[in-house]
C-alpha cells in the first residue's frame, strides 16, 4: 500500500472544465453511497459508539461537498455549529488611554485602594464587621465601567480591567474584614474552587478560567440563537458578559450579611462609619464624572 506521501494531489482549479465535472461526479456518487450505507445502518440496531462514528463521517462528507463546491462560508458555520472544541479568541491589549481613563473610574489594585480608603488597624483581627465590608466592597465593585461601556467604550478594553477591579475589591474587602467573616470567605471560595477545578485556591477565578467559563455559555447560546456571528461578535460577547458579571453579587450571601436593622448600625466603629463615608463619596464623584463626560459628547456631536 503506498503512502499518502506519495498521492499525487492536484487543486480543482488546474483542472480542465471536463476534468472537474467528472472528479465532482465521481465525488458526488460516492457521497450518496455513504449516505445510503449510514440511512441502511441507522436502520438496525448499533452500538451508540458505532452511530457516533457514523456521524461524524457524515458531517465530513457535508463539509468536504460544501468544498467542492465553493461554500466555504456555510462550512465554517456548521463547523462552529459542531466543533465542540472551537475557541473563541481572547481580546487584544487595552489602549493606554482608555486604561487611564477606565482607572479613573475603578481601582484596579490594591495599593490605590489603600491609599483611598486607607489601611487594616488591625492586622490579625480585622477592623470592619462583616455586614460593613460587604457593603464596602459592593460600593468597589466596578459599576462605573458599564456607563463607560454605555458611552462608547469598547467591552474589549472594559473586560479585563473589571475583573482586576474585581479582585483588587475582593482582596481589600477580605484584609479590613473581622476575622470569621474572613475565614468563612475564604473557605467558601476555597471549596467551590476545589470542587470544580480539583485545586485549593482562595483568590476565585483565574483570567483564563473566567473566560473560559462565559465563553462556554456563549457559545452555547450562539448554538441557539445566531449560529452565523463573527468571531469579533463573539469575543464581544465574552467581555460584555464578563464585564456584566463583574458588577453583580451572590444575592443569598448579601440577604445573610447585610442587615436593614437600625441597631445593626448603631454598632458599627468610627473607622466602619469613615470608611463608608468615604465610598459614598467617591461613588458621588466618579458618577459626577461619568455624568459630565456624557454632557461633553453630547455637546460634540
Amino acid at each position: 500500500m503506498s503512502s499518502t506521501s506519495n498521492l499525487n494531489i492536484v487543486p480543482l482549479s488546474e483542472l480542465s472544465l471536463s476534468e472537474t465535472t467528472s472528479s465532482l461526479q465521481i465525488f458526488n456518487e460516492e457521497a450518496r453511497k455513504n449516505k445510503r450505507r449510514i440511512q441502511l445502518l441507522r436502520s438496525r440496531r448499533i452500538p451508540k459508539r458505532k452511530q457516533q462514528k457514523l456521524r461524524k463521517r457524515e458531517f465530513s462528507d457535508r463539509s468536504c461537498y460544501a468544498i467542492c463546491n465553493d461554500d466555504t462560508a456555510d462550512t465554517e458555520i456548521s463547523t462552529k455549529e459542531n466543533n465542540s472544541t472551537f475557541k473563541i479568541p481572547k481580546p487584544a491589549s487595552c489602549n493606554k488611554e482608555h486604561r487611564s481613563e477606565a482607572q479613573r473610574c475603578a481601582a484596579t489594585d490594591v495599593s490605590t485602594l489603600r491609599r483611598i480608603f486607607g489601611t487594616n488597624k488591625n492586622k490579625f483581627w480585622g477592623d470592619l464587621d462583616t455586614e460593613t465590608t460587604r457593603l464596602l466592597y459592593h460600593t468597589l465593585l466596578p459599576r462605573a465601567l458599564l456607563s463607560l461601556h454605555s458611552q462608547g467604550l469598547d467591552p474589549h478594553e472594559l473586560a479585563p480591567l473589571a475583573y482586576e477591579a474585581r479582585v483588587a475589591a475582593k482582596e481589600y474587602a477580605r484584609e479590613r474584614c473581622h476575622m470569621p467573616g474572613r475565614l468563612m470567605a475564604v473557605a467558601y471560595d476555597g471549596f467551590r474552587h476545589l470542587k470544580k477545578y480539583g485545586k485549593w485556591s482562595t483568590k476565585g477565578l483565574s483570567w483564563d478560567q473566567i473566560w473560559n467559563k462565559y465563553e462556554r455559555q456563549i457559545r452555547k447560546e450562539i448554538q441557539r440563537r445566531d449560529p452565523s456571528l463573527k468571531t469579533e461578535d463573539l469575543t464581544s460577547q465574552v467581555c460584555l458578559r464578563i464585564l456584566e458579571r463583574s458588577c453583580t453579587t451572590n444575592e443569598l450571601v448579601d440577604r445573610l450579611v447585610v442587615g436593614e436593622n437600625d441597631d445593626k448600625r448603631k454598632k458599627r466603629s468610627s473607622e466602619a462609619e469613615e470608611v463608608l463615608a468615604i465610598a459614598a463619596q467617591l461613588d458621588r464623584e466618579v458618577h459626577e464624572m461619568l455624568n459630565r463626560n456624557t454632557r461633553m459628547n453630547i455637546a460634540i456631536a
